[in-house]
């Protein structure tokens, strides 16, 4: 017998279904991400947190649930709302159902709404709070208020829970799994955890670099004592303008003249520590198919995208050079010094954008 659940949106919108996870309820920020695969990614991505999914594309659990493709070592998103969760899986690489995982994981989940409704509802009114709640004793009133009492995580405190560590691990490979990158690593890449991803450190690994992780509460001094041969600032979650602490010694990092690169929330960072500002986005940028364009070249290239904030171009100074814009509403998607090698893309690099590691990489084999 299937459990009855619950969206209530902050402004009193509520769309109804059943229950596909945990019982109980959850509150977060509303978003709806446009991928038709890589749900498992994204639940445990860290730029997640505090997030409640929906995606718009309808049949979402199809492929399963493996190990292998975890974003991170935990579910990060605080709920999924999908419209279809399918009975079968299909997929020689699925190791358990998305309804179990969900379960395990203790992660509150709704199906059987209409996401194409509520994707126009934030297309038309922004993101905003909302509360799944399960059972059939629903008060609206009491979810509604718990949706506009919530409030966005300014610092996302589970990116500092590591003393630091070294990373070894190369990409997956048919067969063989994830393996050991190259033995001898002659470059040695410093990453500040904001959130970072594992296939972030598997692309290091992969190329033949040494790879250290330090949290973000790591001064400038002690990283630059670990004699890196290049710096790179990940992706993650929370208000960029909040790490104020962290944006001083980004500041100092730059001063260092050591390769520097920076993605999503490290690419805001950057931002700020240049002189620049942020704004949040009505929606934010979530999806797996978001065309950007490089301004010298004219090229556009599908990226990945999950974020709330992003820089504006008119408070950077002159001295910061524009690389990237979205060809959705042309925000900024990527900065550099013209005279120094410290650049930054807002989407992930992979598929399209991997080329950029590769600038880093280069860049540290010159120095």
């Amino acid at each position: 017998m299937t459990n009855p659940a619950t969206l209530v949106l902050a402004d009193g919108t509520t769309f109804s279904g059943i229950s596909i996870g945990k019982e109980g309820s959850t509150v977060g920020n509303v978003v709806f991400n446009t991928a038709m695969i890589g749900y498992q990614e994204l639940l445990t991505d860290p730029a997640s947190k505090d997030q409640l999914i929906a995606f718009s594309y309808p049949h979402i659990g199809n492929t399963g649930i493996n190990q292998e493709d975890r974003g991170s070592d935990h579910v990060q998103a605080a709920g999924l709302i999908i419209r279809d969760l399918p009975l079968f899986t299909s997929n020689f690489r699925s190791e358990e159902k998305l309804e179990s995982y969900l379960i395990r994981h203790g992660l509150v989940a709704i199906a059987g709404i209409d996401t194409r409704r509520l994707t126009r509802h934030l297309r038309t009114f922004g993101s905003q709070a909302g509360c799944i709640v399960t059972g059939e004793n629903l008060d609206i009133t009491a979810a509604t208020t718990k949706a506009q009492a919530w409030q966005i995580s300014e610092v996302d405190a589970l990116t500092s829970d590591h003393k630091g560590y070294d990373w070894s691990e190369g990409k997956w490979q048919l067969g063989r799994g994830f393996h050991q990158g190259i033995s001898e690593k002659p470059l040695h890449v410093v990453v500040m955890d904001f959130g970072v991803t594992k296939d972030i450190l598997r692309h290091f690994a992969e190329s033949g670099c040494h790879v250290t992780v330090v949290p973000r509460s790591t001064m400038a001094s002690e990283i630059l004592a670990l004699h890196p041969s290049g710096l790179f600032l990940s992706n993650g979650s929370g208000d960029p303008s909040a790490y104020q602490t962290v944006i001083t010694e980004i500041a100092s990092l730059i001063k260092s003249e050591i390769p520097l690169f920076a993605v999503g929330l490290g690419h805001q960072l950057l931002g700020i520590a240049l002189g620049g500002k942020v704004t949040k986005l009505p929606h934010g940028h979530h999806s797996v198919n978001h065309p950007v364009q490089e301004i010298f070249s004219g090229k556009v290239m599908m990226t990945s995208q999950n974020h709330h904030y992003v820089l504006l171009e008119e408070s950077l100074p002159e001295t910061v050079l524009v690389t990237h814009h979205s060809l959705i509403d042309h925000s900024v998607q990527g900065i550099r010094l013209p005279n120094q090698c410290v650049y930054s893309f807002q989407g992930y690099p992979e598929g399209d954008a991997a080329f950029l590691f590769d600038q880093l990489i280069d860049a540290m084999w010159t120095k």
